[in-house]
């Protein structure tokens, strides 16, 4: 499920940062306090957490800009998504939608967490208004990034049949 995209998002913690990497605690309202707060007993460290809004967020990604393609282009429903997304160029598009998509599951993680501490507890609506915020920014993202796919390895196969005959006289 979208390997190429996978090493793409990432908590900065320290030191250099990676120039083909994108950092979730770059964005307003994440921080690495923020993401360390909803880790769960049995997660043991944010790295716990951290594998387990990845592995979620991945599941909503590719179902979501799966059907985002569908809806958007017209294209040989039997394509292999997978490299379809991971070809040179494609998967650059969908860094973005992807960061927002990790942060929507973060978020989301903060909120439901049962851990009791600030960011559980007292900033709950802020987490809600950067949810929505984000979702917003995921939707024109996903969707500015299906226009510009290139999708020419799956294109329609326009042999067959014609629809339409026009008989001449």
């Amino acid at each position: 499920m979208l390997e190429c995209i996978d090493d793409k998002i990432d908590i900065h913690i320290c030191g250099e940062r990676l120039p083909d990497v994108e950092y979730i605690n770059s964005l307003p309202g994440i921080t690495l306090e923020s993401i360390d707060a909803p880790t769960e007993q049995d997660q043991k460290t944010y790295r716990g957490a951290w594998d387990d809004i990845i592995s979620e967020a991945k599941k909503r990604f590719n179902l979501s800009i799966r059907t985002k393609l569908n809806e958007c282009r017209e294209h040989n429903k039997h394509c292999d998504y997978d490299a379809l997304f991971c070809e040179v160029g494609n998967a650059d598009l969908l860094v973005l939608p992807w960061k927002y998509m990790v942060a929507i599951v973060l978020l989301e993680y903060r909120i439901y967490s049962t851990r009791i501490n600030r960011y559980t507890l007292f900033d709950r609506d802020k987490a809600i208004e950067l949810i929505k915020h984000y979702r917003q920014l995921y939707e024109d993202s996903v969707k500015e990034s299906m226009l510009m796919l290139n999708i020419d390895s799956c294109c329609l196969d326009c042999a067959g049949n014609p629809q339409f005959v026009t008989w001449l006289p």
